[in-house]
């Protein structure tokens, strides 16, 4: 299917559909619904990631806007080359902002959020505008918009200029959900490793949610990026 001149409707996406299930495996299939946990039980097809960055590639070059139009948004698959397109598609800061709020009402799984939110380049020319919209999702009611946050910062903001910044946004959350927790006690293990010494302080002060913190510490504990006495000194930090 040529994806580059694609004219979509809903008859051309019908057959994307088709096109789509063709690379279909069974036996990844099975495995993704074991790990994944889709909390709208969304179909999963089975395509591997590869592929449908391939494919999201290939449509960003042409109509992009009329097929996220279209799309269904009924399979994992629809979704995640959705997610991935956007973060494709040459589009000035502003644009890509409302196309990513349009599309967090479809998030149903750590992985769309997880895969899709690597890395925005447009973003990263505006990482200071960005990053009030960003923590701004960390106090949504939707906890996978909250995860989606957690990761951007992940994927975009641990360095020196930002560091106190993903931090205080670390610190800022308050949603139990097991994925929000899960998402930034990763955050809070990257910022460990890379900014021992500020985040230390942040442990010290015992003021985050204690099944985050002790699961930072496991992450930490865990990477191969933290030497062995180091994953024995962290352990004062366990609540």
């Amino acid at each position: 299917m040529n994806l580059e001149t694609a004219l979509w409707d809903e008859q051309t996406y019908a057959v994307f559909l088709k096109y789509l299930r063709s690379f279909a495996d069974e036996k990844l299939k099975k495995f993704h619904e074991k790990i994944i946990n889709d909390e709208l039980k969304t179909e999963i097809i089975g395509v591997r990631t590869p592929v449908m960055r391939d494919i999201a590639r290939r449509i960003s070059k042409g109509d992009y806007k009329s097929f996220l139009k279209f799309n269904t948004y009924k399979t994992h698959e629809e979704k995640m080359i959705a997610g991935i397109l956007i973060g494709l598609v040459k589009i000035e800061y502003p644009e890509l902002m409302r196309m990513l709020k349009d599309f967090v009402p479809h998030i149903s799984n750590w992985g769309l959020t997880d895969i899709t939110a690597i890395k925005f380049k447009q973003i990263e020319k505006n990482k200071t505008q960005a990053l009030t919209e960003i923590t701004a999702f960390l106090h949504s009611e939707n906890p996978w918009e909250i995860r989606l946050g957690l990761i951007l910062l992940l994927a975009l903001y641990v360095d020196a200029e930002y560091i106190e910044a993903c931090l205080a946004a670390a610190a800022s959350v308050r949603d139990t959900h097991y994925y929000v927790r899960m998402g930034n006690a990763w955050l809070l293990s990257v910022c460990y490793i890379k900014f021992p010494e500020q985040t230390a302080a942040l442990f010290k002060k015992n003021i985050l949610n204690p099944w985050t913190q002790n699961k930072a510490v496991q992450k930490i504990r865990e990477s191969l990026r933290v030497s062995p006495q180091e994953k024995e000194n962290v352990l004062v930090y366990k609540r």
